[in-house]
């Protein structure tokens, strides 16, 4: 049935549409899959398209993702080789597959490296100087685990109280950190007065709680 023929009908079934123009109409059936709508390039809308079939590729991020499901299941395409290889499937919460010469696109196995998620801030942090090294794997999995025995050490300072819950940093360093802020505030008479107000209405709001 052509689309006119469909809009008259509509029209006829629900008089009380009456508001409806034939443009409207056109987009809602097509939002709804009812027909596809072909644009100039040939192309059709997303409604239409059929699943794409097992093992199709596609960019997300910056990184590949292969398709291992229907009707929409994906992964990282880093993540389907390393499963392939080891049997091991990694869990995107707690873990990840990193390149160890930085090419997004080597997808070679030795390439590949499994690591916990939690080191992944550790590795990212430029001060820390434990990133990859593109021009030399073996010293990148050296800092692999170097940033691995440094969130142990930080883990247990957590356990024991000398790491700060909120920012991370052993206790002696946030309050080293709190002191020379404070210092430089002080120095400054319009930031100390600024800072004495807020302080101020911080102790009002917690007294009126």
């Amino acid at each position: 049935m052509k689309i006119d023929d469909c809009y008259q009908l509509f029209l006829k079934t629900f008089p009380e549409a009456s508001d409806v123009t034939p443009a409207a109409f056109r987009n809602e059936r097509s939002r709804i899959g009812a027909i596809s709508i072909k644009y100039k390039n040939g192309s059709k809308n997303h409604a239409s398209r059929t699943p794409k079939p097992l093992f199709s590729e596609h960019e997300k991020k910056g990184y590949i993702c292969v398709k291992v499901g229907q009707p929409n299941q994906w992964m990282f395409k880093q993540h389907y080789i390393w499963m392939i290889n080891t049997g091991h499937k990694p869990e995107p919460k707690k873990e990840m597959v990193i390149f160890l010469d930085g090419n997004k696109r080597n997808f070679a196995f030795e390439n590949l490296y499994l690591i916990p998620r939690n080191i992944a801030g550790i590795l990212n942090n430029p001060k820390m100087k434990l990133g990859i090294i593109p021009e030399n794997p073996e010293l990148t999995k050296i800092n692999i685990q170097n940033a691995i025995l440094i969130h142990k050490i930080f883990d247990a300072g957590r356990k024991i109280g000398l790491v700060s819950e909120s920012s991370g940093r052993f206790k002696e360093d946030c309050n080293k950190f709190q002191r020379e802020r404070m210092q430089k505030i002080k120095q400054d008479p319009e930031k100390y007065a600024k800072y004495l107000e807020q302080k101020m209405k911080w102790r009002q709001n917690v007294h009126i709680r």
